[in-house]
């Protein structure tokens, strides 16, 4: 079994209120109310990601997969799930056998899982996406000793989401956050302590809703 995901696309999030997230490995979540923050699924349909990992309960960073990004992923099993089965996301993030529609991946552990079980699933969905990649870029830092720059995206629009992550840092900066400002054709990126110009580097994605 394996004890991550493997392929894929993983970024980085916020969990919309301390401690919501705490074990919930391998649930569904959906975005918050706020930019960059994520919670457990509440409406199916709204999926964005599943959990890989929140390494330190102290503060609300999560790792969360890209759903239909590829490669397998461990999803918490609501019941029983045959191998070889089609899952769907249900409410609360845990996944439920297909019954009829489109399924958001195929159960690749052999057997019957139980209530609570992580199972490891293609990320082969076979419905049409929720949302589509339709920006993505690495951003080398330009804002000087500050935790605050902006990215130059022309074409955002209002209901995109932003998903940064930080793949090069210099000193202590362990956490980038975004705000999508379509207003101003900017991604304004926010650091948890001061980038570096030229070293500090944050990629992103910009997801949009399927039409």
């Amino acid at each position: 079994m394996q004890t991550e995901t493997v392929g894929g696309i993983n970024f980085g999030g916020l969990e919309e209120t301390l401690g919501d997230l705490d074990g919930k490995q391998g649930y569904f979540v959906e975005p918050g109310t706020a930019a960059g923050t994520y919670k457990l699924l509440a409406t199916v349909g709204k999926e964005v990601g599943v959990i890989v990992e929140k390494a330190d309960l102290r503060d609300r960073e999560v790792q969360i997969h890209l759903l239909g990004s590829g490669g397998i992923m461990r999803v918490r099993a609501g019941g029983v799930i045959a191998g070889g089965a089609q899952i769907i996301p249900a409410v609360g993030g845990k996944a439920a056998t297909l019954v009829s529609g489109f399924s958001r991946g195929i159960k690749k552990s052999a057997g019957n899982s139980a209530d609570g079980d992580l199972i490891e699933v293609y990320d082969i969905p076979n419905q049409k996406p929720n949302y589509s990649i339709v920006k993505s870029g690495v951003h080398t830092w330009a804002g000087g000793a500050a935790t605050t720059d902006s990215i130059a995206v022309a074409g955002l629009e209002n209901g995109d989401i932003i998903l940064p992550t930080l793949v090069a840092r210099a000193s202590t900066e362990t956490l980038v956050s975004a705000v999508n400002d379509h207003a101003n054709d900017q991604i304004d990126l926010t650091l948890s302590a001061n980038g570096t110009d030229g070293t500090t580097k944050v990629s992103y994605l910009v997801l949009r809703a399927a039409a």
